[in-house]
C-alpha cells in the first residue's frame, strides 16, 4: 500500500489496479494495489447479461383506435414511394393508414432507425394546409384529409399522437 504523493501519482498516471481512496475529512490518501484479472471475465459476463435480457425490437404496429371514435378501416404501403432524402437518413418502414371516424382522414406513418431522422423529418417537410405532421420517438406521421374542418384534423392528430 501506498500513500501520499506516491498514491496520488500512481492514481493520476492510470495505474492499472490502482483503486484511490481520500477519507471524507482530510487525512492521507491511499491506493489499493489489487490484480484486475476477474474483472476481465466479470465485465464481459456482464454485458452480454445486458444484452441477453435486452427485449427484442417488435415491428411497428399501427394504432386500430383512437380516442373521439376514429377506427382503422385499411392499412397498406403508400401508393407513392418516399422521398429519397427519408431513406437516407434511416427509413426502416412507411405504410399508409386510413381512418374513419368524425371524419375519414389518412395517415402516413414513417418508422426511421432514431427518433433525430423523424425530427430531421419535421423540419424538412412541407407544410400544406390540408395536412398536420408530427414526429413521436422514431416515427414521423402526416395526416391529410379531404375534410374543410382543420379543427378536426387537429383532433385525430393530438388523438394519434397520444397512442402512439
Amino acid at each position: 500500500m501506498r500513500h501520499g504523493r506516491a498514491a496520488a501519482k500512481d492514481f493520476a498516471l492510470g495505474v492499472s489496479g490502482a483503486l484511490f481512496l481520500m477519507p471524507p475529512r482530510g487525512g492521507l490518501c491511499f491506493a489499493i494495489q489489487f490484480r484486475c484479472y476477474p474483472m476481465r471475465i466479470v465485465i464481459p459476463l456482464f454485458l452480454l447479461m445486458l444484452v441477453s435480457c435486452a427485449e427484442p425490437e417488435r415491428p411497428f404496429e399501427a394504432p386500430r383506435a383512437t380516442e373521439g371514435g376514429w377506427k382503422l378501416t385499411t392499412l397498406g404501403a403508400l401508393p407513392a414511394a418516399p422521398p429519397e432524402w427519408m431513406t437516407r437518413i434511416g427509413l426502416k418502414q412507411s405504410f399508409e393508414a386510413r381512418y374513419a371516424g368524425p371524419i375519414d382522414t389518412v395517415a402516413d406513418i414513417y418508422v426511421f432507425n432514431a427518433e433525430s431522422s423523424a425530427f430531421e423529418c419535421m423540419q424538412r417537410w412541407r407544410a400544406v394546409k390540408t395536412e398536420d405532421q408530427f414526429y413521436k420517438k422514431n416515427v414521423f406521421v402526416v395526416i391529410r384529409s379531404p375534410h374543410p374542418n382543420r379543427e378536426m384534423l387537429m383532433d385525430f392528430s393530438r388523438a394519434l399522437q397520444k397512442v402512439l
